[in-house]
């Protein structure tokens, strides 16, 4: 993935470079007339929105500078625009997995009561219906648990029949 917005950032970049070494001024002038489309378009459906957003900043940035003739600050602007929603994509598309893979419980094994014991099972072995031991401290329950009456509060939280009735794993404090 790393390689991927490398490859795009740099080719960004070298294409940047190479349209100021070879391309002439006029070219670059329609060049940021028609790049810049897609940031007054976003700009205009903002405030069409009513709303005030960076949108509409960029869209002023690079509109300002078109009127006022300085193609080369608008497509200056424009290039680093671009420049950051690459950044921006790569944080995002790196962001969620690592995020998930915080959050994921990593839960490999539950102690299950058997025939008065407790044993250790992994989570895979056990079945809808199965007794599963909970800790005074633990926040989840696992593989379906349906709280008989008498353990209907667990570690001080409440738990409910129906938000209970489900497989798989299931925070169900309330």
């Amino acid at each position: 993935m790393n390689r991927e917005f490398e490859d795009k950032l740099a080719l960004t970049v070298i294409r940047r470079g190479a349209s100021d070494l070879f391309l002439p001024a006029p070219v670059m002038s329609a060049l940021a007339v028609i790049r810049s489309a897609k940031y007054i378009k976003e700009g205009l459906l903002a405030l069409w929105h009513r709303k005030l957003s960076v949108a509409v900043l960029d869209a002023t940035a690079v509109t300002v500078s078109m009127v006022r003739g300085d193609f080369a600050t608008a497509g200056s602007v424009m290039f680093m625009l671009r420049l950051g929603e690459i950044l921006e994509e790569w944080t995002h598309k790196k962001s969620v997995p690592d995020l998930a893979s915080a959050m994921s419980l990593r839960i490999e094994n539950a102690w299950q009561q058997v025939d008065g014991t407790e044993v250790l099972t992994k989570v895979t072995d056990v079945k809808l219906g199965d007794r599963i031991v909970i800790r005074a401290a633990a926040q989840y329950i696992h593989i379906g648990h349906r709280p008989e009456k008498h353990d209907r509060s667990v570690g001080g939280r409440k738990y409910t029949e129906e938000k209970c009735a489900l497989s798989t794993f299931l925070f169900c404090a309330s």
